[in-house]
């Protein structure tokens, strides 16, 4: 019987009402957009009762059999209500609005709150019925209508979620510029999520949110990339980061962004570098740590504007090795053989024991951000050739830092780079250690025998030491 009654309102009293019923539903939703206060609650129940309509389909074969002795089909879309709603022009918003607009620039279309969490809205969307009062109209207050297994949502998607999209999208076909000027893409956004868990269904949102995104950035890409430098270059990282959110769904505006990200890289170390060339070219820790400012600080906005998207991590490798092998030292030196010179002179001074300010439990993390830099530079075989002479020296003449440091850095190389890379830092640590090894049994033979003689062995105090590198 319930069945037989959803059947009975649908065929004789929703088909012939639905025109005007739907018409006036999209005149109340926008109205509501242009920021008039109206009550969500009649809408609700009306949306409600669409979706009670979707009954199932042995339900509706049964009770359609009953009614008519016949079996059911589908019945066929309106063809008015694919038509979109004409409605006067948008008279601005009363003053009255909850939605304060910002600046009249481009930029004002993605800048939103100062915290990155989506605030409470409490504005054109809240109830104007006092019975609303008591859940107000928040994502955290109210729920949308949610799906049911067992619902069929065909009734609801044909008689109100199709005019509705395309009543959106003529909407904001025509606000998209004029809403930019004076508002937030994110406030927008935010506004028909909270519509959809106020009296929509749930179904709807990911449709409505696309095509919101379609009018109000994708036909605006051109003019939201155009201010990616400036916010690179003032270092406003909360705008970038809504930006990152905004253009995500469109690939010609990450292109952008990726190479926006890559130049500024690029353009913010040689600038950092030329202002310290003339002393950094003799001076390998001030070259070096000039880079790793440079590339820490681009590290920390790619994890935190970006969340590691792979395509700006590409981006910051990119600029990185840009600047790191010609810039304003390589320049003054004539050739591009002074960053991998500089770098191994750097590890060198880490490595050695009159190193100052470095303690042995941050050595380990210093040449790891060495390696960072190492892994930018083009010409590895210059390293390796300026390494090889710095290690030699280090071995022969006993200044290393400790056993464990050479053996971590070589470990390290040899993950970057392979073991033909470090096959002859690899002999020669090792022949560090045979010549140690052969010291000490030389030193236990020599005991040996004055305590079986029982007198001292003359020349028993020489000392081998022979380092084969």
């Amino acid at each position: 019987m319930d069945g037989l009654a959803l059947i009975t309102w649908r065929e004789h009293l929703l088909k012939p009402h639905a025109r005007v019923l739907i018409s006036a539903i999209l005149r109340e939703i926008e109205r509501e957009r242009r920021g008039e206060i109206l009550s969500t609650l009649r809408l609700r129940k009306i949306i409600e009762c669409l979706v009670e309509l979707g009954i199932t389909s042995d339900q509706q074969s049964f009770s359609t059999s009953t009614l008519t002795g016949t079996a059911s089909s589908p019945s066929e879309p309106l063809p008015y209500l694919m038509k979109p709603f004409k409605s006067p022009n948008f008279p601005p918003k009363p003053s009255g609005s909850t939605l304060k607009p910002n600046k009249s620039e481009v930029e004002s279309g993605f800048q939103g709150t100062s915290n990155k969490t989506t605030p409470n809205f409490r504005g054109p969307l809240h109830s104007g019925d006092p019975a609303d009062e008591s859940t107000p109209n928040t994502p955290s207050a109210t729920s949308s209508l949610t799906s049911d297994t067992r619902t069929n949502l065909s009734v609801y998607q044909e008689y109100f979620e199709r005019p509705f999209l395309t009543e959106t999208e003529r909407y904001y076909r025509l606000e998209s510029a004029q809403f930019l000027q004076s508002n937030t893409v994110e406030t927008r956004l935010n506004e028909e999520r909270i519509r959809v868990q106020t009296y929509l269904h749930i179904s709807t949102l990911p449709k409505l949110i696309r095509s919101c995104e379609h009018y109000l950035i994708g036909e605006h890409i051109d003019r939201l990339t155009s201010v990616f430098s400036d916010l690179f270059n003032e270092d406003r990282e909360e705008d970038i980061w809504r930006m990152y959110r905004l253009v995500g769904h469109f690939p010609s505006g990450i292109r952008v962004l990726v190479s926006v990200m890559e130049d500024h890289v690029a353009d913010k170390g040689w600038e950092a570098i030329r202002q310290v060339a003339e002393a950094a070219l003799n001076d390998p820790k001030l070259y070096i740590d000039t880079i790793l400012k440079v590339h820490q600080k681009h590290y920390n906005l790619v994890l935190s504007a970006f969340a590691w998207d792979p395509a700006f991590s590409r981006a910051l490798d990119k600029g990185c090795e840009r600047f790191i092998n010609r810039n304003a030292v390589t320049e003054l030196a004539g050739n591009q053989r002074k960053s991998p010179e500089l770098l191994a002179k750097y590890a060198d001074f880490l490595l050695k024991k009159s190193a100052k300010d470095i303690q042995l439990d941050d050595l380990e993390e210093t040449l790891g951000q060495v390696m960072n830099v190492f892994r930018y530079i083009e010409d590895k075989d210059v390293f390796q050739k300026f390494y090889s002479k710095t290690l030699a020296r280090r071995l022969v003449y006993n200044q290393s830092v400790s056993e464990d440091a050479e053996a971590s850095m070589i470990s390290k190389l040899k993950e970057a780079c392979g073991f033909e890379y470090t096959a002859k830092l690899q002999r020669m640590f090792q022949d560090v250690n045979a010549t140690r090894e052969l010291n000490a049994k030389f030193s236990d033979y020599l005991q040996k025998q004055e305590e079986a003689n029982g007198s001292t062995i003359k020349g028993s105090k020489f000392y081998v030491c022979i380092k084969l590198l």
